[in-house]
């Protein structure tokens, strides 16, 4: 019942998921293409020849894409629960206890961020070709189409996958303290 209620809320809610839904998509395929320029042959042959920095700085790069991933799953996921902080204070009045709510929530972001990560993945795979691309121009290389990396791809799914619980454990915790008075002002 209550992931049916989840769904509901979803659908109900939907110009509010969908904002979430496309800013975590946009920052999960900039992550997802610097990690595959990283990993890709391309570039592994070019740093050996000509700086090994590059890699040092693209590495960092992904480390800033992390933190502003983290301020914006930050930033929306209040976002969605101020919002519907009414809701979730009548919720409890009706005697819904707060894991069921802690649940349902965390149900809907994990949802519209699965699909998130999908979509990312699979548009930073079309951003990837068009930065290696660019790139192969700029140095006057032929350019092929490259497939992803495994590796690329592991290292997105974790660092997204991290930022994401990380968000989730924050939100849970102000659903689980707030109280009902405060909810509903």
């Amino acid at each position: 019942m209550l992931i049916k209620l989840a769904f509901r809320n979803v659908k109900r809610q939907f110009s509010c998921y969908a904002i979430y839904f496309i800013t975590v998509t946009l920052t999960i395929t900039m992550i997802f293409a610097v990690n595959n320029i990283i990993q890709s042959d391309i570039m592994s042959s070019l740093l050996v020849a000509y700086f090994d920095g590059v890699k040092d700085i693209l590495t960092g790069l992904t480390g800033l894409l992390a933190l502003i991933m983290a301020f914006v799953l930050g930033y929306a996921t209040n976002f969605l629960l101020k919002k519907r902080k009414k809701e979730f204070a009548l919720y409890l009045v009706m005697g819904m206890n707060r894991r069921n709510i802690i649940g349902i929530f965390m149900f809907e972001t994990a949802l519209t961020f699965i699909f998130a990560l999908g979509a990312g993945i699979l548009l930073g795979l079309l951003f990837y070709q068009a930065l290696m691309g660019i790139f192969t121009s700029y140095m006057e290389l032929e350019y092929t189409l490259s497939g992803y990396s495994p590796v690329a791809l592991l290292y997105t799914i974790v660092i997204v996958c991290a930022v994401f619980l990380l968000s989730s454990a924050a939100s849970a915790g102000y659903l689980k303290f707030e109280k009902i008075s405060r909810l509903l002002n």
